[in-house]
């Protein structure tokens, strides 16, 4: 079951660390080799990638968002003149709003699986 792999996961930890500390060719960097010194590495970089871009997809987040408000209030403003239904509106408010409540998700990080970032 899953105990007796997180036993063989953690004995296989100890050898590794075992190893690398009692061979001298490795002993005054072993502290840097080893799966857990590869974690840590790796998720430092998954983090400085991640704040790296984060920037740049808020801004092309919001220009979208921009642009989609400004489109919606184009549509009321000619919807008002062509006497289109008021359930038309109605339909197409909600569906702004809940692009709004989208995007919101995606540039606070929330739930990024539940914002579909293809579709935004």
């Amino acid at each position: 079951g899953r105990a007796s792999k997180e036993l063989d996961i953690a004995g296989a930890l100890e050898f590794e660390r075992q190893f690398f500390q009692n061979e001298s060719a490795y002993r005054d960097i072993a502290d840097r080799m080893g799966v857990p010194y590869l974690q840590r590495s790796l998720s430092l970089q998954l983090t400085e990638h991640i704040l790296k871009c984060l920037p740049e997809l808020k801004r092309d987040l919001q220009g979208r968002f921009r642009d989609l408000t400004k489109e919606v209030a184009e549509y009321r403003a000619s919807a008002m003149y062509e006497n289109s239904t008021t359930s038309d509106t109605k339909a197409l408010v909600g569906l702004t709003h809940e692009l709004r409540e989208d995007f919101d998700t995606a540039l606070q990080g929330n739930n990024l699986k539940e914002a579909d970032l293809k579709t935004l």
